[in-house]
C-alpha cells in the first residue's frame, strides 16, 4: 500500500520546519496494512524491533546489500543512539552495488508509529530520486524478501 498524496500532505502539514516544496511524489511504500488476526487462531507475540532488525539485516546481506544499521547503547541515563546531526534516520539504510538501488528502512512494531523526526527524515527521502523509502513490520516480511531478491 502506498501512502497517497492526503496523508503525506497531512503529514507534512504536522511538520511545517520540513519546508519540501512541492507535492509529494508517492515513492513511499508500505508494504501492507494492518491484518485483523481470526478469533479462532492463537495470538502470536509481538516481535521486539531489535530481532526484527537482525532478520532485515540477515535478509539483505545474503541478498548482496551493503548494510548499515545503528544500535542503541546503554548509558547512565538508559538506552541512547549516539548521533551528531538530526534525529530520527533510518533503522537500516542499504545499498546494492550491482543493482544500484538504494532502500532507507525504517522498522516498527505491529502497533510502531512514526515519531516527528522520523517522519521529517521519511518525507525528505521521498523527495529524492532512485531511493525507496520502506516502513517495515514483522508482518511485512515475505513481502520484503521479493522486493530485496
Amino acid at each position: 500500500m502506498n501512502y497517497t498524496e492526503d496523508e503525506l500532505a497531512e503529514a507534512m502539514r504536522r511538520n511545517p520546519d520540513l519546508k519540501i516544496a512541492g507535492q509529494a511524489s508517492g515513492r513511499i511504500e508500505r508494504l501492507s496494512g494492518q491484518v485483523p488476526v481470526p478469533a479462532t487462531l492463537p495470538v502470536v507475540p509481538r516481535q521486539s524491533e531489535a530481532i526484527h532488525q537482525v532478520k532485515v539485516i540477515k535478509l539483505l546481506r545474503e541478498n548482496g546489500w551493503l548494510v548499515h544499521a545503528e544500535r542503541h547503547a546503554w548509558t547512565k541515563k538508559g538506552y541512547r543512539t549516539p548521533i551528531q546531526g538530526d534525529a530520527g534516520w533510518f533503522d537500516i539504510a542499504a545499498i546494492h552495488p550491482i543493482k544500484h538501488e538504494v532502500l532507507l528502512i525504517e522498522l516498527k512494531s505491529d502497533g510502531g508509529k512514526l515519531s516527528s523526526f522520523q517522519e521529517k527524515w521519511v518525507l525528505a527521502a521521498n523527495q529524492c530520486i532512485g531511493v525507496k523509502v520502506m516502513i517495515l513490520r514483522p508482518e511485512d516480511m515475505e513481502k520484503f524478501e521479493e522486493v530485496v531478491k
